[in-house]
């Protein structure tokens, strides 16, 4: 697998004493030869990977028909293939101070993806998986956190909001349907 990063980030502590954080890093990734495991689809691409696909022996009726022999197995070892290629932006602030005896964390984090275009087999083009969505994995342009927590000696309470934005929906073939998908926001809350 060859692979190849830059990151470029910076922190600002707004605040003395830790009260307020900011940081923002840009990040550019791309892999090539990504180390990946077959699924059924694999049999799209049976002339690229005759190895991993073992069927019986064509029958008349397979021959008159145009078909392969019957599928017997699929070799889902993992293997070397395909290209991904993302870049974006992760952005974080965070926020501990005190109030009296009561002691507050505020945190969001948020990850903007610019870009992420993959190719899981040789000889397939690359699709934007940005906002569409995709069997091997939806890309969300935003999605974020934010956390809230409040203590008092042995006291505490959390609430942890978590967004992802909406997308394109598609079919297995990546047709667009029209429709949009608009993921619930999440809420944890916990007390001790």
């Amino acid at each position: 697998m060859l692979f190849r990063s830059y990151n470029l980030g910076m922190v600002l502590d707004v605040l003395s004493q830790q009260r307020l954080e900011l940081a923002a890093t840009y990040f550019s990734i791309t892999q090539t030869n990504r180390v990946l495991q077959p699924s059924d689809a694999i049999l799209a691409f049976e002339d690229t990977f005759p190895n991993l696909i073992t069927r019986s022996p064509r029958t008349p009726t397979d021959v008159q028909m145009g078909l392969p022999g019957s599928l017997i197995s699929i070799d889902e070892s993992y293997l070397n293939s395909g290209r991904l290629d993302t870049s974006g932006v992760d952005l974080t602030a965070k926020s501990h101070f005190a109030v009296g005896r009561n002691i507050f964390d505020l945190s969001a984090a948020a990850t903007w993806t610019s870009k992420y275009r993959s190719a899981d087999y040789p000889g397939v083009p690359e699709t934007g998986r940005v906002s569409v969505a995709n069997p091997f994995g939806t890309i969300p342009r935003w999605k974020g956190t934010a956390t809230i927590a409040w203590t008092r000696g042995s006291l505490s309470l959390s609430n942890t909001y978590r967004y992802t934005s909406s997308y394109q929906d598609a079919d297995f073939f990546g047709n667009r349907t029209g429709l949009t998908v608009k993921p619930p926001i999440y809420v944890d809350a916990q007390a001790t």
